[in-house]
Protein backbone atom coordinates (compact mmCIF):
# COMPACT_ATOMS: atom_id res chain seq x y z
CA UNK A 1 0.00 0.00 0.00
CA UNK A 2 2.61 2.26 0.60
CA UNK A 3 4.44 1.82 -3.00
CA UNK A 4 0.37 2.66 -4.11
CA UNK A 5 0.09 5.78 -2.22
CA UNK A 6 3.74 7.14 -3.34
CA UNK A 7 2.98 6.78 -6.53
CA UNK A 8 -0.62 8.15 -6.09
CA UNK A 9 1.21 11.45 -4.69
CA UNK A 10 3.84 11.33 -7.69
CA UNK A 11 0.59 11.23 -9.97
CA UNK A 12 -1.19 14.09 -8.45
CA UNK A 13 2.13 16.54 -8.25
CA UNK A 14 2.86 15.54 -11.93
CA UNK A 15 -1.18 16.07 -12.81
CA UNK A 16 -0.70 19.69 -11.53
CA UNK A 17 2.13 20.48 -12.68
CA UNK A 18 0.17 20.13 -15.79
CA UNK A 19 1.78 16.58 -17.43
CA UNK A 20 -0.60 14.45 -17.66
CA UNK A 21 1.48 12.09 -19.42
CA UNK A 22 4.10 11.36 -16.08
CA UNK A 23 0.66 11.52 -14.17
CA UNK A 24 -1.07 8.42 -15.99
CA UNK A 25 2.14 6.84 -15.43
CA UNK A 26 2.22 7.20 -11.80
CA UNK A 27 -1.28 6.72 -11.32
CA UNK A 28 -1.34 3.14 -13.40
CA UNK A 29 1.89 1.92 -11.09
CA UNK A 30 -0.67 2.83 -7.75
CA UNK A 31 -3.19 1.06 -9.47
CA UNK A 32 -0.67 -1.86 -10.22
CA UNK A 33 0.22 -1.87 -6.87
CA UNK A 34 -3.19 -1.40 -5.10
CA UNK A 35 -6.20 -1.67 -7.88
CA UNK A 36 -8.47 -1.52 -4.74
CA UNK A 37 -7.11 1.86 -3.36
CA UNK A 38 -9.93 4.34 -4.05
CA UNK A 39 -7.71 7.55 -3.85
CA UNK A 40 -5.73 5.81 -7.07
CA UNK A 41 -9.32 5.42 -8.98
CA UNK A 42 -10.26 8.74 -8.13
CA UNK A 43 -7.18 10.60 -9.39
CA UNK A 44 -7.44 7.96 -12.60
CA UNK A 45 -10.54 9.65 -13.43
CA UNK A 46 -9.19 13.29 -12.88
CA UNK A 47 -6.83 12.64 -15.57
CA UNK A 48 -9.12 10.91 -18.09
CA UNK A 49 -11.60 13.94 -17.66
CA UNK A 50 -8.78 16.14 -17.56
CA UNK A 51 -7.77 14.50 -21.02
CA UNK A 52 -11.14 15.04 -22.29
CA UNK A 53 -12.05 11.57 -22.30
CA UNK A 54 -15.28 12.37 -20.34
CA UNK A 55 -17.08 9.00 -21.45
CA UNK A 56 -14.47 7.11 -19.96
CA UNK A 57 -13.95 9.31 -17.10
CA UNK A 58 -17.70 8.88 -16.14
CA UNK A 59 -17.99 5.20 -16.78
CA UNK A 60 -15.17 4.53 -14.50
CA UNK A 61 -16.68 7.28 -11.43
CA UNK A 62 -19.78 5.06 -11.75
CA UNK A 63 -18.34 2.16 -10.93
CA UNK A 64 -16.30 3.21 -8.23
CA UNK A 65 -19.41 5.23 -6.34
CA UNK A 66 -20.83 1.29 -6.47
CA UNK A 67 -18.14 -0.59 -5.37
CA UNK A 68 -16.38 1.92 -2.54
CA UNK A 69 -20.00 2.42 -1.20
CA UNK A 70 -20.31 -0.90 0.41
CA UNK A 71 -20.98 -1.67 3.93
CA UNK A 72 -18.04 -3.69 4.21
CA UNK A 73 -15.46 -1.06 2.41
CA UNK A 74 -12.28 0.48 4.57
CA UNK A 75 -13.71 3.85 5.70
CA UNK A 76 -10.90 5.44 4.09
CA UNK A 77 -12.91 4.45 0.67
CA UNK A 78 -16.29 5.10 1.89
CA UNK A 79 -15.20 8.78 1.84
CA UNK A 80 -14.15 8.79 -1.76
CA UNK A 81 -18.44 7.98 -2.53
CA UNK A 82 -18.93 11.41 -2.88
CA UNK A 83 -16.29 12.73 -5.10
CA UNK A 84 -17.14 10.12 -7.63
CA UNK A 85 -20.78 10.88 -7.44
CA UNK A 86 -19.25 14.81 -8.18
CA UNK A 87 -17.37 13.70 -11.01
CA UNK A 88 -19.97 12.04 -12.90
CA UNK A 89 -22.15 14.75 -12.67
CA UNK A 90 -19.36 17.53 -14.00
CA UNK A 91 -18.76 14.96 -16.76
CA UNK A 92 -22.13 13.57 -17.61
CA UNK A 93 -23.14 16.74 -19.23
CA UNK A 94 -19.71 16.67 -21.62
CA UNK A 95 -20.77 13.36 -22.98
Amino acid sequence: MLKAQFCNNMSACYQKMGDLKQADIYNNWALVECPDYAKANYRKCLIMEAKGQFTQACKMAEWCAEKFDGEDEIEENKNTGPHFRELVERCRPLI
